[in-house]
């Protein structure tokens, strides 16, 4: 898989994510969760990997059930956040800015290595080497999420009446060949991989100005090429708005769950 995103392009998405955050813990977290814990692949006193952190959500889950976290991004801004976020829990984390790619596993060994390592819809763990990698600093299980597919019908009418594509479309289209990338470098890796799927489904709420302009920014666009389009996409977004004048886009997923034990 090739990482769509580089760290400057994730540092301009932490604000979503942050977005999220503040949403708080839905259903879907709390199910992987207590799959985790179910099958025993964390435990009070344990200590996690989160590669590819983001802001922290699933950090602050597992820190409230007694495991020392540690937090690893290439982003400084998604650190941020997480920082801020976690501050109540000082003293139970700790932050690393990093490509897991390039990364050396040295310190995470000298470190004494991790009981789980887990990477949540993340482009940091993706073939074989990174693979190996997160499977050489866990004495335990590695954990990886991964969209396997993604429905979003009023985006997709949008993009096709402006005749965009945004910088996700190939990523999506390409979703279930990465699980596949995945799961055979896993058993290049020498493991066995399992793997569960999971239906996932939110709605994404928002004013028609709110929903155009965030797409026209996730468009390859420039600034001005933004600027001309968004009477257009705000009129095409208008078209597309319910009753009550707001535009709640559904999103229907599934989600892989692929797991091995190292």
């Amino acid at each position: 898989m090739t990482a769509p995103f580089n760290a400057a392009d994730w540092d301009n998405a932490a604000t979503e994510f942050q977005k999220t955050y503040i949403m708080g813990v839905n259903d879907y977290n709390r199910a992987m969760m207590r799959f985790l814990k179910e099958n025993c692949m964390y435990w009070e006193g344990c200590h996690v990997i989160d590669i590819g952190c983001g802001v922290g959500k699933y950090a602050e889950l597992f820190i409230r059930e007694n495991c020392f976290v540690t937090l690893l991004d290439y982003s400084p801004e998604m650190l941020r956040h997480a920082r801020e976020n976690l501050e109540p829990y000082a003293g139970k984390y700790r932050l690393v800015q990093a490509d897991f790619n390039t990364c050396s596993v040295k310190s995470f060994l000298e470190d004494g290595g991790f009981d789980l390592a887990i990477s949540t819809m993340s482009e940091a763990v993706h073939d074989v080497h990174t693979i190996q990698k997160m499977s050489r600093i866990t004495y335990g299980w590695c954990f990886v999420a991964r969209f396997s597919s993604w429905r979003q019908p009023i985006r997709d009418a949008f993009l096709e009446q402006m005749q965009l594509k945004d910088e996700e479309s190939s990523v999506r289209e390409s979703m279930d060949v990465d699980c596949a990338n995945v799961i055979r470098g896993i058993w290049e890796a020498g493991y066995t991989p399992r793997i569960r799927y999971i239906d996932y489904r939110w709605s994404d709420r928002r004013t028609p100005e709110e929903f155009a302009l965030r797409i026209l920014h996730r468009c390859d666009l420039t600034a001005e090429q933004i600027q001309a389009k968004a009477e257009q996409a705000i009129r095409a977004a208008e078209s597309l708005k319910g009753s009550d004048g707001a535009i709640q886009d559904e999103i229907d997923t599934e989600t892989a769950w692929i797991y091995w034990e190292t």
